[in-house]
């Protein structure tokens, strides 16, 4: 039968100390629980000790010594609880740990919670037992990969945890909890519970782990799986790298949630955090009718319009506790929407970074041109993707290749009056009749002094599946789908 807590107590040689922390269990106001003792070879008399403790709900499991990872893992395969809490042989809960903690859990609806905790230690001279600190803080995962405020007998998790963070890795003599934890929370979101709940004895114990085992391998180790944390968000898109070193630890903390956990959560299918990038459609309406977009000839069967800039503030103030980059374009052509330099600055101005992308059309319009490049705009993608015309027109039908060079010259030549820090991406679709022209296209970019110049291969997917032998390059370097 389970439990609503299994608390796991690994034991190893305290049998002078151990009852203080069984009392502690049993002395909860919540008593849905199971307490499983593991004890980790110990040598002394701790199965005496314990035994008067035993009953239904705590049971006593002797194993070979094997450190407090293994003992714990022992624990979490015999665990038969909906949570797990831990509990060391020399700390102990107030009565109300138990209680105060499922009702964190149950009021936010999290998976992870964690309180603060005394910290005591023994004076040197006069072996008195004191109050050193409380410790426990709100939570950030950027700050718990330089300081360490969670300890793991604070800290309780839902069992379903273990399948996506792993268990305890017994490879690690020190730095277990931390590790542990950091694998739990880059997943998990805790809430803290502002309670001191826990009483914590830093170094009583003779034996405890601090003061026998050596620190540098586990730092060693630690260090090489912070790695996986970077210190700032970076973000790639299109071969352009965008960083933030200064983002709010809300931001951080998602971005790191949600980019760290590529698996699909098949538990209970919710999402391991809120989307820190968007692709935003500011216009359904075009210039052009290239064939394989599905704006031509309205395939999308959608009323055309523009999305107007308070539709778009209120998707930016929904999502601003998480949003760091938008890609803006989807069918249309952005510099359609007269509202577009003003919704970029809204966004912008809250450290969002957007990109957007041009067929070149409206370039040459000065007024509405400066208000992009002014709007605080990161990267703008700019389409030539022939220097033929006959060839360009294939694709960009109804297009004009000598208004969008005019058009290209003339955003640089504002970008650099303006100072504008705005990236500008000069951007070739390579098809079949123009494949050839990727060197002339990049000399062309040189030329103009753009910022990137990229490639992208065409999308078929959109068109009759007869139109790919018109347009699918020859060279399988620029095909984007096998044949």
């Amino acid at each position: 039968m389970g439990h609503i807590f299994s608390i796991i107590m690994p034991v190893w040689n305290r049998a002078d100390m151990v009852d203080k922390a069984i009392q502690s269990v049993l002395a909860q106001d919540f008593k849905d629980y199971e307490l499983i003792i593991i004890d980790d070879g110990s040598e002394d008399d701790l199965d005496k000790i314990v035994k008067p403790y035993l009953s239904e709900n705590v049971t006593y499991h002797k194993i070979s010594h094997s450190g407090a990872s293994a003992a714990r893992n022992f624990g979490l395969k015999n665990a038969k609880g909906e949570f797990i809490a831990y509990l060391d042989s020399d700390n102990t809960w107030h009565s109300n740990f138990l209680s105060t903690m499922y009702d964190a859990l149950a009021k936010f609806n999290k998976d992870v919670a964690y309180c603060k905790y005394n910290v005591y230690k023994r004076n040197k001279e006069t072996g008195d037992i004191y109050l050193a600190r409380v410790k426990g803080e709100e939570f950030s995962f950027r700050k718990l990969l330089s300081k360490y405020y969670i300890d793991l007998n604070t800290f309780v998790h839902a069992k379903k945890c273990i399948k996506h963070a792993g268990i305890f890795d017994e490879n690690l003599n020190r730095l277990i909890d931390l590790d542990f934890i950091m694998r739990i929370t880059a997943k998990y979101e805790p809430i803290f519970v502002p309670q001191i709940l826990v009483d914590y004895y830093f170094c009583i114990a003779k034996n405890s782990i601090t003061r026998v085992n050596d620190l540098q391998p586990a730092l060693d180790i630690i260090d090489e799986k912070k790695k996986k944390y970077p210190k700032s968000v970076k973000i790639w898109h299109d071969k352009i790298k965008y960083e933030w070193k200064n983002v709010s630890d809300k931001k951080y903390d998602n971005w790191i949630r949600t980019r760290t956990n590529k698996e699909l959560n098949t538990t209970d299918f919710t999402a391991w955090g809120f989307p820190f990038m968007l692709q935003i459609e500011p216009t359904n309406i075009c210039n052009l009718t290239c064939p394989l977009c599905p704006v031509s000839g309205n395939r999308l069967e959608r009323k055309p319009r523009h999305m107007s800039l308070e539709e778009f503030k209120a998707i930016i103030d929904d999502m601003e506790p998480y949003l760091m980059f938008i890609v803006m374009w989807d069918w249309g052509e952005p510099l359609m929407n007269p509202q577009l330099p003003e919704m970029i600055k809204y966004a912008a101005d809250k450290d969002i970074r957007i990109v957007t992308s041009t067929n070149a059309h409206f370039l040459n319009n000065q007024e509405y041109v400066k208000r992009i490049l002014q709007s605080g705009l990161s990267s703008l993608i700019v389409a030539i993707d022939s220097l033929d015309e006959d060839k360009y027109k294939i694709y960009r039908q109804r297009g004009d290749l000598k208004k969008a060079i005019s058009g290209l010259k003339n955003l640089i030549k504002l970008k650099k009056q303006l100072k504008s820090n705005t990236l500008i991406n000069m951007r070739m679709v390579v098809m079949k009749q123009n494949e050839h022209e990727v060197a002339n296209l990049r000399k062309l970019a040189k030329k103009f002094k753009v910022d990137k110049f990229t490639v992208k291969t065409l999308n078929p997917s959109c068109g009759a599946s007869n139109m790919d032998d018109q347009f699918v390059p020859n060279n399988l370097e620029y095909r984007r789908y096998k044949y």
